[in-house]
């Protein structure tokens, strides 16, 4: 109904606030410019200029006309944009899959300098605990997982693994809890362990035979063991604070350590092609900053 070139004329004449500098603006003649706001007005059933003076004043309506008309000649070159984009390869959505026990600060430079230089692509960011992010890597639901140690064997040779850094983890119960000479308390105390409940089979780090609570994440877990409901290793930036007050003590029970560190990794599939973005993100994980 409204030609994108005589939507441009109308803008240019309201940035300017002339038909004459309008049109030496877009490159084109006067007349040119007065013929395209004659055919919006046609189309529109409307005066959009009013042209009582010398000056190019809109009306009442032609103003808000403007207003939406600048949306739409910008919606029409963010589309536009966007399909040179898409033909070029650049892809329209990216998802990774990350665990959530690792500190989102250990792998934002993958991603930070994403929107600038492809601001076209969506990113979805999925969050999970235990396999979840491998799974959604292995399902094709993610092009990459920034997971907690390596692939299962069966899968290694189909994935690409690169090292990010370690995630340390605490032991920690609540003070108020545990006694430093006896360890009577904390056999009164579930140990709380975090599960895939996607996966129900699988159990991480569960002490035999000791009485357990299952939670969704790691924040849950931490927010239990704060109200000294239970017991179990957790990332230490979760509870820095806690720790730093006596809140939480740190612990050695039933063979788990007081401190440990677990590797992470960038996985990504070996046989799916890459585009630019993600040729982007895995270049960030080697080093490329």
């Amino acid at each position: 109904m409204f030609a994108l070139h005589d939507l441009a004329a109308l803008i240019a004449v309201a940035e300017s606030g002339a038909v004459r500098r309008a049109a030496v603006a877009l490159g084109r003649t006067q007349p040119a410019v007065t013929q395209a706001i004659q055919r919006l007005e046609e189309a529109a059933g409307f005066a959009l200029l009013d042209r009582s003076g010398y000056r190019a004043k809109f009306t009442e309506r032609g103003e808000t006309f403007v207003k939406r008309a600048r949306a739409t000649v910008q919606q029409a070159r963010d589309l536009g944009a966007l399909a040179t984009a898409l033909s070029r390869g650049v892809e329209a959505r990216l998802r990774i899959g990350v665990h959530g026990a690792i500190p989102i600060e250990s792998w934002m430079h993958l991603i930070k300098d994403v929107p600038q230089r492809f601001p076209h692509t969506v990113l979805e960011l999925q969050t999970g605990e235990g396999d979840a992010p491998i799974r959604r890597l292995l399902n094709e639901e993610a092009e990459f997982a920034v997971a907690l140690g390596s692939v299962p064997e069966r899968h290694a040779v189909k994935i690409r693994s690169t090292p990010l850094g370690d995630v340390e983890f605490v032991n920690v119960v609540h003070a108020s809890r545990y006694a430093s000479n006896t360890e009577n308390g904390l056999a009164s105390l579930p140990q709380i362990l975090v599960a895939d409940f996607d996966d129900p089979a699988t159990a991480y780090g569960v002490v035999e035979g000791h009485r357990y609570w299952r939670v969704s994440d790691h924040r849950t877990k931490v927010a239990v063991i704060l109200a000294g409901a239970g017991w179990g290793a957790v990332p230490a930036f979760m509870v820095d604070a806690a720790m730093q007050d006596s809140t939480l003590s740190c612990i050695s029970y039933c063979g788990i350590g007081p401190r440990s560190k677990h590797p992470f990794y960038l996985h990504q599939k070996r046989d799916k092609p890459e585009g630019p973005v993600t040729e982007f993100i895995r270049s960030r994980s080697q080093g490329v900053r």
